[in-house]
């Protein structure tokens, strides 16, 4: 049985408001202080109580656990009895009880093993963040003349924003991505694409040079020798961003004045049609200060973007960031050339409450549904390959070209027709 939300008013804290960045700066948590006692003989088991963190602004649930024994008491309180108070003359040896009852409340509650009973907290908005409470249930059992007690674990709860995402939870959000049926360009391992392709120095008034793998220099030819492709990633990721912070992507509008370079690998890459464990999506995972929300950036690459000839180009990195809040996705952003539109849940496609993404046949922007779009350039349709970008997915951070601040594609007459720079150097982006 669930009881009705109770708000937690603490007398000398109630009224205080830590600023708001002290506040995105306080993770509510929930930590077990003690462990359970064991029931005494002829009882057997254990009673455990559980709660989710308190959320600033939000609900905090606490559940017991325990035999079908009836009557019960969860009790709550600003105060801990760090000795505890032993319960062994009540027929409870090993049990203490720990939170104070005569500060705070208890809770009545009937013990089931198959409908737990749970208790709901408000805790205000108001209230500053790292505020402490604490949680333990007790067990009434026995006769009138000869009763005896158990005692469950302690918890201390501490309110703030919600935790940071565990890897498996930013996974259990992350968009599921259907293709046209007509698609070319599927997803590409960005390994494979480094593989496939030749390091080359841009020179814009002379030709380019090679980077030999076997020599470990840069040479100026256009050999398509053995020797000029897959090029250790250790040498490709060491271009990164110059000093001041340009980049080293030719045509760009950042990039530096010397030394710029790109991947560019024979015709257009066509990637896997099966990438679902094959291919790996990358996150990366950040919190907004301002509201506490988790901004989760999808990241996925294809070897080619196939449009109108005035912007195809090799190498297609695409993203959609989902926010999320209070477990679940409260919106989300789809780029779509080099810009993208936010979307909330009601106008998002949503299964299992994840979003569901259709990339445009050939240039892969990112829109909600089927349907005609960019002036009838971009089609989105079912019946294609369906991807999760939840199997398989992979932390931006760790990457071992992540840094590399070239180009992703040969390049071309203009920025648009020039490989993209990479996702580590938009990790700031929407």
């Amino acid at each position: 049985m669930s009881g009705s939300p109770r708000r937690l008013l603490p007398v000398a804290l109630a009224a205080i408001a830590l600023p708001a960045f002290a506040l995105a700066q306080t993770f509510a948590t929930v930590t077990q202080l003690t462990p359970q006692c064991q029931a005494p003989s002829p009882v057997s088991g254990t009673m455990t109580v559980q709660a989710t963190p308190p959320v600033t602004g939000g609900t905090c649930r606490i559940t017991s656990y325990g035999p079908n024994m009836g009557a019960s008491a969860l009790v709550l309180s600003t105060a801990y009895n760090y000795l505890g108070f032993d319960l062994s003359f009540l027929g409870a040896p090993g049990c203490r009880l720990y939170v104070d009852p005569t500060i705070g409340a208890t809770v009545g509650q009937t013990l089931s093993a198959l409908n737990p009973p749970s208790y709901t907290i408000q805790v205000p908005a108001t209230l500053a963040g790292g505020f402490q409470f604490f949680a333990q249930s007790a067990l009434l059992f026995g006769t009138a003349t000869t009763p005896a007690w158990m005692t469950s674990n302690t918890l201390s709860l501490r309110t703030g924003i919600e935790p940071d995402l565990t890897a498996t939870q930013i996974a259990s959000f992350a968009p599921i991505l259907r293709f046209h049926p007509s698609e070319q360009y599927h997803p590409m391992r960005p390994m494979d694409f480094i593989a496939s392709s030749r390091f080359r120095h841009h020179i814009a008034l002379g030709s380019d040079q090679g980077f030999n793998k076997v020599t470990y220099t840069w040479v100026t030819t256009d050999s398509h020798a053995y020797d000029y492709y897959n090029i250790p990633v250790g040498v490709i990721n060491a271009y990164g961003l110059n000093l001041d912070g340009t980049n080293r992507r030719p045509r760009d509008s950042n990039s530096g004045s010397s030394w710029n370079v790109f991947l560019q690998p024979v015709g257009a890459p066509n990637g896997s049609s099966l990438p679902n464990g094959y291919v790996s999506a990358y996150y990366h995972y950040r919190r907004d200060l301002a509201s506490g929300n988790h901004v989760i950036q999808y990241w996925y690459f294809c070897g080619y973007n196939d449009s109108l000839s005035a912007v195809n180009h090799q190498g297609d990195w695409e993203h959609v960031t989902v926010w999320v809040s209070s477990g679940q996705v409260v919106g989300a952003y789809l780029a779509a050339h080099n810009s993208g539109t936010h979307y909330t849940v009601p106008q998002l496609t949503m299964v299992g409450g994840r979003p569901v993404v259709y990339p445009a046949r050939g240039s892969h922007a990112a829109y909600t549904a089927p349907g005609s779009y960019f002036g009838g350039l971009d089609q989105c349709a079912d019946g294609g390959v369906a991807w999760d970008l939840g199997n398989n997915l992979q932390p931006l951070a760790t990457q071992p070209w992540k840094d590399y601040a070239g180009a992703w594609g040969e390049v071309g007459s203009t920025a648009t027709t020039t490989g993209p720079l990479g996702p580590w150097h938009k990790r700031n982006d929407p």
